[in-house]
């Protein structure tokens, strides 16, 4: 169970430079084959089953990425969901730090049932789409919790506090870790709404993609922010073709990206 992309939300106007990023019409779009790839594992984990089809599925992920690249666009998927937990986790106050990089097992958090930390983080405010919430769910139903619904549920929804989560349909111009984490890779936290021509982040060097976010003005930022965010949320780059090292822009306001 993983969030999927919704539409655009009718209060949010996303910006005209990420929904159609002004790249330069004589250059080729070097990434896109790499891009697709992450598209391919996404659609591999929503459509694969054990069944009867289950070779079929890994037929067709294997023909869609080459299986030396297969673990590394798994790895950097994998990131971008611990480092929205990271975000998430953030926002509803919750302690951090004893969070291993790349991944939110550890912490305060971890110790707690899943029912708890479900009942936890609703109180706090979260989406019931949160990666966390559903475990306890999960969990309540194999028990057959019924009181886990009847009561503790209710309760928890009616005593809520209003806290906003960050949804990555909507990331804050002036957040520059949900940016990170809503393009870091073509996923199921990729925003709806973006072209799908839109370079993923985590093909960029880090000096390319602090480069790359001044020119599309998501931010003011500096090597130094950027590379500190990506170490804390745990973001994995991709190490393979259709990478970017350098992100120029022109007179006219277009954007040149050259591979590494």
């Amino acid at each position: 169970m993983k969030r999927q992309n919704t539409s655009a939300q009718a209060d949010y106007i996303p910006p005209p430079y990420v929904v159609k990023c002004p790249f330069a019409k004589e250059q080729k779009l070097f990434w896109l084959e790499t891009s697709e790839w992450f598209r391919a594992y996404q659609r591999f984990g929503q459509e694969a089953n054990y069944g009867v089809d289950w070779k079929k599925s890994v037929e067709a992920l294997n023909n869609a990425i080459p299986e030396k690249s297969q673990r590394a666009v798994w790895d950097v998927m994998q990131s971008a969901f611990h480092a929205f937990n990271i975000i998430q986790s953030k926002g509803l106050r919750i302690d951090t730090k004893g969070f291993p990089k790349g991944a939110t097992d550890g912490g305060r958090c971890g110790l707690l049932e899943k029912k708890n930390i479900a009942l936890f983080l609703l109180k706090h405010g979260s989406a019931l789409w949160n990666p966390k919430v559903y475990p306890g769910i999960e969990q309540a139903i194999k028990e057959n919790d019924i009181e886990f619904f009847r009561r503790d549920i209710p309760e928890t929804l009616n005593n809520r506090r209003k806290v906003v989560c960050f949804d990555p349909d909507k990331p804050s111009g002036e957040t520059l870790e949900h940016w990170l984490v809503s393009f870091w890779c073509p996923g199921d936290y990729w925003p709806s709404w973006a072209d799908r021509n839109f370079p993923p982040f985590c093909l960029f060097t880090q000096t390319a993609l602090t480069n790359f976010l001044s020119c599309v003005r998501i931010t003011d930022v500096q090597y130094d922010r950027v590379n500190d965010a990506i170490n804390e949320l745990g973001l994995v780059s991709f190490k393979g073709p259709g990478r970017i090292k350098s992100a120029v822009k022109q007179s006219d306001g277009s954007i040149i990206l050259k591979p590494l």
